[in-house]
């Protein structure tokens, strides 16, 4: 393989402040500059950050409104066979590109790949408490072990942050057709399309319990939480609700192997539940629901998973004691 062997895509939509240091982290890798190509994509003109983009030697593209439609854009100038992305408010260890680019020229089989990460604040600075569990090791799985990266999905959030994600051109342009009819949708999670792609590929995934990314926590985040509870039923209520009906059009139109379609029955009816919760909704909704998870054996594994079980029973017991433990665990 020769010329650009990576291809990064940034997106930002409306927020300049964090750009230049997510810009700087990739201008600092350690990798060869000539292995990797970057691609911004932002849906705001800004002269002193466009500047900066072309010092670099990064292409820069003028996208759509939605994060999807910014990654099918930036897809068509992508020049890399893996293709590796950073949200504007991120940043990359300086060996996050050189570590995927070793991953995934001695492992030719992988198809796609996920790091650590690490929380940061405002100031760039570690938070103690992380709100999403990382994988504790680091393990290729071969297609054979197709259910052990779903369990690896349920405990390490391994569908998590694309900023964290690594993935051949390949799967996605087998995928496309999907992935165009996702982006019409009012929600749409990249992060879990991508791993849900990789599922259904039937090729070998490399999970990295290495922290090569660093994510940040503001309230301009795209989803956090809110301060007041009754803003945070209605908040978390369709953000669940939105992201079900995501969920359900993938199960209509997409063909998928047993575990690909197991892994979203799953989303599915997580998605179900803090949807149900947040509305006040009946005590059988819930129950319903849980019983699928259980009937899909999907054991709490993770602190999310245990919480959202313990929430689920409250909820048959005390509807409002039941969204205040939800609302404390499900910190985006």
């Amino acid at each position: 393989m020769c010329g650009k062997k990576i291809s990064v895509i940034v997106t930002a939509h409306d927020r300049k402040e964090f750009l230049k240091e997510a810009l700087l982290s990739i201008r600092d890798q350690t990798l060869d500059r000539k292995l990797f190509q970057v691609v911004v994509v932002k849906n705001f003109l800004d002269p002193n950050l466009d500047d900066l983009i072309e010092s670099f030697g990064y292409d820069l593209l003028n996208g759509e409104a939605s994060l999807a439609k910014k990654i099918l854009e930036a897809l068509k100038i992508c020049e890399g066979e893996i293709i590796t992305f950073l949200e504007d408010d991120d940043k990359y260890h300086p060996d996050r590109l050189a570590r995927i680019l070793d991953v995934f020229e001695n492992h030719p089989e992988c198809i796609f790949y996920h790091n650590s990460l690490q929380e940061i604040d405002l100031s760039g600075t570690s938070l103690k408490r992380s709100h999403h569990p990382m994988p504790k090791k680091t393990h290729l799985f071969s297609s054979e072990d197709m259910r052990e990266i779903l369990s690896s999905m349920i405990s390490g959030n391994t569908d998590y942050n694309t900023g964290c994600m690594a993935v051949k051109k390949s799967l996605l342009e087998s995928n496309i057709d999907v992935f165009k009819g996702a982006t019409d949708l009012t929600f749409t999670t990249t992060d879990s399309l991508y791993f849900l792609f990789a599922l259904n590929s039937g090729k070998s995934v490399f999970i990295d319990e290495t922290t090569l990314t660093f994510v940040r926590r503001h309230d301009s985040m795209s989803v956090s939480l809110k301060s007041d509870p009754k803003e945070n039923a209605a908040f978390i209520a369709k953000f669940s609700e939105t992201y079900a009906s995501m969920l359900t059009y993938i199960s209509d139109t997409f063909k998928m192997n047993p575990i690909a379609r197991e892994y979203i029955r799953l989303k599915f009816h997580r998605a179900r539940i803090e949807t149900i919760i947040c509305n006040a909704g009946q005590k059988n909704e819930v129950l319903a629901e849980l019983f699928e998870l259980i009937r899909l054996n999907m054991i709490p594994k993770g602190k999310y998973d245990l919480l959202l079980y313990v929430s689920s029973v409250l909820f048959l017991f005390s509807k409002p004691m039941s969204f205040f433990i939800f609302s404390r665990i499900l910190k985006f």
